[in-house]
């Protein structure tokens, strides 16, 4: 026979166990649906508006609770919300670099994710942000008289190329390597991206081989050249013959690219040393080598494969 106490904790035990059932449950749906605000993350901040109001709920629903036991379960399901969401947030400020904020935690450390975010979403290159002295002109400007063009002083892109090395912080360094690579002196363009791209900091190689994709809009082509295929691709192989990339966009914040391959518009994204392509049956994924070469694997939807070779300069 059990005594009077023991029945008691065998009640509250039945109480408290459907409760620990459904936060767990809840815990659970919780950090899937922040998982799905970190993807959309280049739709709007979901994840920061699902913070703000779980805690907005949770504060007065747990001190509501010291008073009215009935409501501390929902406010402790607001706590729950709170706590994965405030989670996500941290993390998407904490991603490297600027991609966290623009794209998510998982698509700025995933990048065959990254790929899959910018298919699913179509997400849209970012226009360019033009210095206030660079920006088109008013009709009253238009009609007076053209100035000179604008020349910027070489030294000032040396310094931010030099601060893109030294600086502490790593988001200034990056900020500063995107400065170096938009001189207009050709010459030193190219020297600045020679040695950001052969940078061990990750952050920088990708500036480089942003600059180099956005040098090509409205320019020469980057052609792919086949290097070795497997017996069951032939269609693959013949169908990259002579193939080049045509790049009619680049996001120098997100690395999202398209442009047209073989007759077809093609999306992709460059995240860090990884450059992942795709079109309409086919997807190639190459990674940047130390000699200006980008290297890897293009595949067809029908499994076949082939290696390829892109070079960059």
């Amino acid at each position: 026979m059990f005594s009077r106490g023991d029945r008691m904790s065998l009640e509250a035990a039945k109480q408290q166990s459907p409760h620990a059932a459904a936060f767990g449950i809840w815990a659970g749906a919780a950090t899937l649906i922040g998982l799905a605000t970190d993807f959309l993350r280049p739709l709007g901040p979901y994840a920061l508006y699902a913070l703000v109001g779980f805690a907005v709920a949770a504060i007065p629903l747990l001190l509501l609770s010291l008073v009215f036991r009935a409501v501390r379960g929902i406010g402790v399901f607001a706590l729950i919300g709170a706590v994965v969401f405030g989670g996500v947030v941290a993390l998407q400020s904490l991603a490297p670099h600027e991609q966290g904020a623009e794209r998510g935690f998982l698509a700025s450390v995933a990048p065959p994710l990254a790929a899959v975010q910018t298919a699913v979403l179509r997400v849209p290159p970012k226009p360019e942000t033009r210095p206030p002295d660079m920006q088109e002109p008013t009709p009253e400007q238009a009609s007076a008289p053209t100035p000179l063009p604008f020349n910027p002083d070489t030294a000032a892109f040396e310094t931010a190329l030099n601060l893109a090395f030294s600086a502490a912080d790593p988001s200034e360094r990056l900020r500063n390597a995107k400065l170096a690579v938009s001189s207009t002196d050709a010459a030193f363009t190219t020297a600045a991206i020679n040695r950001l791209y052969r940078s061990t900091d990750p952050a920088l190689r990708q500036a480089a081989i942003v600059a180099i994709f956005t040098a090509r809009i409205g320019g020469s082509d980057i052609p792919i050249a086949t290097i070795a295929a497997t017996e069951n691709n032939a269609a693959l192989v013949n169908a990259l013959q002579g193939a080049v990339l045509d790049v009619s966009s680049v996001d120098p914040v997100t690395g999202a690219i398209g442009g047209e391959l073989l007759g077809y518009y093609f999306n992709g994204t460059i995240a860090r040393s990884t450059i992942i392509i795709n079109r309409s049956g086919m997807t190639i994924s190459v990674h940047a080598e130390d000699d200006f070469v980008l290297r890897g694997t293009a595949q067809s939807s029908s499994g076949g494969t082939a290696r390829v070779e892109i070079p960059l300069m």
